[in-house]
């Protein structure tokens, strides 16, 4: 699900070439058109940051996947090593915007955002709390590329099925 239907038409042919299986939809990350307990899987690539609010983002990924369902977030955060996170972010707002200019002909300031939106990025245990409190079980994160990204994982609770079904009649 994307909120862009350029992003949307882009991944159905990338699945194709690659015959994987999948379903696209264009729609809206705080309200997902589908059902509860649909999916087996629900990912987000560095794009959680970019939703207005990402717990409840968390809460609808929760709420449509099935009981024991894992979900993976990939996003960017920033290196817990200084020397790393200042060379990262010299790059990121320095250098970045330059090229971006240049090869992409775009704006700099669509290049100053990703920087700016990286740094006001909770810390990946930040995150891993917030992903808890959206009502997932077995939080875990690994940094990537020496603390440039993180890559989120979680569980829907099996008991979420005992939860989510109806009580016996007495």
């Amino acid at each position: 699900i994307d909120f862009s239907n350029n992003m949307v038409a882009n991944a159905r042919q990338k699945a194709a070439r690659k015959s994987y299986r999948a379903n696209f939809y264009q729609g809206d990350a705080l309200n997902i058109a589908v059902q509860d307990r649909t999916f087996d899987v629900v990912t987000v690539a560095f794009g959680i940051r970019n939703v207005v609010d990402p717990l409840r983002a968390l809460r609808e990924m929760h709420r449509v996947l099935r009981p024991g369902g894992r979900m993976i977030v990939l996003e960017f955060t920033l290196p817990p090593s200084k020397l790393v996170r200042s060379g990262y972010l010299f790059y990121f707002s320095r250098i970045l915007p330059r090229v971006g200019k240049l090869i992409a002909r775009a704006e700099m300031d669509a290049y100053r955002y990703l920087p700016d939106s990286v740094r006001a990025w909770p810390s990946p245990d930040l995150f891993s709390r917030q992903i808890e409190s959206a009502g997932f079980s077995d939080v875990e994160y690994e940094l990537l590329f020496l603390g440039v990204a993180a890559i989120h994982t979680a569980v829907r609770p099996r008991s979420d099925e005992l939860l989510d079904s109806p009580s016996p009649a007495r």
